[in-house]
């Protein structure tokens, strides 16, 4: 994966607050036990990140614990490797089956102490599904490590033939000041009173990354988000899905694009119009992705922690149907302003 280790690395994860996702998950030391029921959880969650889209484990890095907080380093809790060697290590990881080709160990010294380090374990995303030694398959959801289903198990043994997704989601809260009114223009006579109001906004960041080993030429995905946390507009235009108790509305993504093809000015200060060509598939290439948004209700804040959870499938050429769903409230809410657009 092309990055040097070392203890200034890791803590620049840390300072940086780079939480966990997909591709990354921090374990604190006592994540290495020479218990059973701890050795099952190591390749429970190595194999869970080669059968999604590869990814890095660091062994000895303690996240924060709370709800507000979790999914995010907190300090260097280092392993002591007298205790747990690099090739106890590794025994532990070689008991997944089949056997993951290409994996890295990397002990990072991080005391003055040698003995005190992080494990990072670079792992590549695989061609085949691998079984971890509760006799279970795990795939990465977001930042956890979850069951497979049985055609996800054939979708991830299929990556040689057919393109497969990974599906994350992140909540996105802008806050940001709106501002009307006042002379914008520099013209006195334009003038009216200046008005600034607090907008906060959500939506649902997707992204969805091909991890097998060919094109995506025709993509189509949709996502049944409950409607309770949905625009109002949404919930009277959109198809309603019912399922159980609860209503969702669906929404329809693709991988289409269009193309600006020319563009219609209207003057000086009057502002210009794009104009697009049709509509064409933009193909997803192995190991890239697209990203979609779904913008939620502004007054949806307190109906996340709620027991509610959404859905979605993706049909992509040939392959198989991929389904899933998960916890409204699993979701990593990211807070935005302005400055980060």
């Amino acid at each position: 994966m092309n990055i040097s280790w070392n203890k200034k690395t890791i803590q620049q994860y840390i300072d940086d607050k780079i939480q966990e996702s997909l591709v990354l998950d921090y374990k604190a030391a006592e994540s290495l036990q020479k218990k059973d029921e701890k050795k099952k959880e190591i390749t429970k969650d190595v194999s869970a990140m080669a059968n999604s889209a590869g990814g890095i484990i660091l062994y000895g890095v303690k996240e924060y614990k709370g709800d507000d907080s979790s999914y995010f380093p907190e300090q260097i809790d280092p392993v002591d490797q007298s205790q747990y060697t690099k090739e106890w290590l590794q025994q532990i990881i070689n008991t997944i089956r089949p056997k993951i080709d290409g994996l890295i160990i990397t002990p990072v010294q991080v005391s003055d102490d040698s003995k005190l380090v992080v494990y990072v374990i670079e792992i590549p995303q695989s061609t085949t599904a691998h079984q971890a030694t509760d006799y279970r398959y795990y795939k990465r959801y977001n930042a956890l490590s979850i069951p497979m289903e049985d055609y996800e198990i054939r979708d991830v043994m299929g990556r040689l033939k057919n393109p497969t997704f990974d599906v994350s989601f992140n909540i996105i809260k802008k806050e940001y000041e709106k501002v009307t009114g006042g002379n914008q223009f520099g013209l006195s006579y334009l003038s009216t009173p200046e008005k600034r109001e607090r907008i906060v906004e959500y939506s649902i960041s997707i992204y969805a990354q091909n991890v097998g080993s060919v094109v995506a030429n025709y993509v189509n995905a949709f996502f049944h988000i409950p409607s309770t946390i949905v625009p109002l507009e949404d919930r009277l235009q959109e198809k309603v899905y019912e399922g159980s108790d609860d209503v969702f509305i669906e929404y329809e993504k693709d991988n289409t694009v269009r193309d600006i093809v020319d563009v219609k000015y209207f003057g000086l200060g009057q502002g210009s119009i794009p104009k697009y060509g049709p509509s064409r598939y933009d193909p997803i290439l192995p190991k890239l992705g697209r990203s979609w948004s779904i913008q939620l209700d502004s007054s949806c804040e307190e109906l996340l922690n709620k027991d509610l959870f959404l859905k979605w499938e993706i049909y992509a050429d040939n392959a198989n149907q991929i389904s899933g769903e998960m916890q409204i409230k699993d979701i990593v809410i990211e807070q935005k302003s302005n400055e980060d657009e």
